[in-house]
C-alpha cells in the first residue's frame, strides 16, 4: 500500500534540481551493471532504468532531508514491490557517489551478517532482482547537514528493495563460474507473486493474473477475507500477504484506479530517459491510488 505521505509529494526546499542526462543515466547504469557482472552469482540480472522511480527520487531528492524515506513512501503505482534505496551527499559527481557505494564491497563477506550500515549500499546495487533503478540529483541549502556549505543530494530508488540482505544472490559454485553472466530480460519483473524464468525471459504467473508481466488482475473468484487473520496492517508487515490476500489488501481497487489512468500496465523500461509524463496526472494517480489504500 501507498503511504499517504508519499514523498512524490514532499516540499521541494532544493535551491537547484538536477535530473541526471542521458549521459549520466547511461553511467550509473554501466556502473551498476558492472558491479552486477563482477559478483560470482548464478542468478544476477541486467538492470535498467525506470521512469517512475526516477520521478519519485527526484522529489525526494529535491525535499533535501538526507534521510531514508519509508519503502511505501517511495513506491511506484504500477511497481506494488519493496523499493530500495541509496542516498549520498556531498561527492562531486554520480560516478564518485556510486563508487562511495560501491567501495563497501571491500567490507561485504557473502553470508555474514555485518552491520547494513557498512554494506547495505554495495548489496543493494548487488540485489538480484533489483533491476530497476531511477534517480535524482539536487543541490539543497544550508543546513544541519551541513551548516557551512550547499550539498549535493543523490537518490536512487530500487526495485526491488532489499532487507538486510547478506544474502544479495545465489552465488555461483567452481563448476558455474565459466558461465556466469548478467540475464538481460530486458528489466522484465513479475507482478502479484510472479516467478521469472531467467532462462526464457518469461513469467510464471499466479492464477488470478495473466499478461507478459502478470500485469492483468482479475479479482471476481476471490475472497474477500484472507487466511491469515483480519488485521490490514498484515499488509504493509509481510510480503507476502498481500500476494496471497490481493483482494483483502486492496490491491484489486489499486488496480481499478490505475486501468483509469495508464494506457498500459506493462513496466516501462530504458537504457537512457524517457518523457516525463504530465506532472499533474501523476500526482492525480497517486492520490487516487491513496483514496483505495
Amino acid at each position: 500500500m501507498i503511504d499517504k505521505d508519499h514523498s512524490y509529494c514532499a516540499q521541494k526546499i532544493s535551491l537547484q534540481s538536477l535530473p541526471p542526462t542521458n549521459k549520466e543515466i547511461e553511467l550509473i547504469l554501466e556502473m551498476h551493471n558492472q558491479e552486477r557482472f563482477d559478483v560470482n552469482a548464478i542468478d544476477m540480472q541486467k538492470m535498467y532504468w525506470n521512469v517512475d522511480l526516477a520521478e519519485i527520487a527526484q522529489r525526494y531528492s529535491d525535499h533535501c532531508n538526507f534521510d531514508h524515506d519509508k519503502s511505501n513512501q517511495r513506491q511506484a503505482p504500477r511497481l506494488p514491490f519493496p523499493t530500495g534505496q541509496n542516498l549520498a551527499m556531498g561527492y562531486p559527481t554520480w560516478d564518485s557517489a556510486i563508487q562511495g557505494w560501491a567501495d563497501e564491497k571491500q567490507y561485504f563477506v557473502y553470508g555474514s551478517h555485518v552491520q547494513h550500515g557498512i554494506v547495505g549500499h554495495y548489496t543493494q546495487m548487488v540485489k538480484n532482482t533489483a533491476v530497476l533503478i531511477g534517480c535524482g540529483l539536487a543541490i539543497c541549502p544550508k543546513s544541519k547537514v551541513d551548516p557551512n556549505h550547499n550539498w549535493s543530494h543523490y537518490v536512487c530508488n530500487y526495485v526491488t528493495g532489499q532487507l538486510g540482505d547478506y544474502k544479495p544472490y545465489t552465488p555461483a559454485d567452481s563448476s558455474e563460474l565459466n558461465n556466469k553472466r548478467l540475464y538481460d530480460c530486458h528489466g522484465l519483473i513479475c507482478l502479484y507473486g510472479g516467478t521469472i524464468d531467467l532462462n526464457l525471459c518469461q513469467c510464471q504467473c499466479q492464477s488470478y493474473t495473466s499478461g507478459k508481466q502478470c500485469e492483468n488482475l482479475d479479482c471476481s473468484s476471490l475472497q474477500d477475507d484472507c487466511q491469515f487473520g483480519t488485521d490490514q496492517s498484515l499488509c504493509t508487515l509481510y510480503s507476502n500477504i498481500p500476494i496471497e490476500c490481493p483482494k483483502f489488501c486492496g490491491l484489486c481497487n489499486r488496480y481499478d484506479a490505475m486501468k483509469k489512468y495508464y494506457n498500459s500496465l506493462e513496466i516501462s523500461t530504458s537504457n537512457g530517459i524517457e518523457t516525463i509524463r504530465n506532472i499533474s496526472v501523476f500526482i492525480q494517480i497517486i492520490i487516487v491510488l491513496l483514496y483505495f489504500s
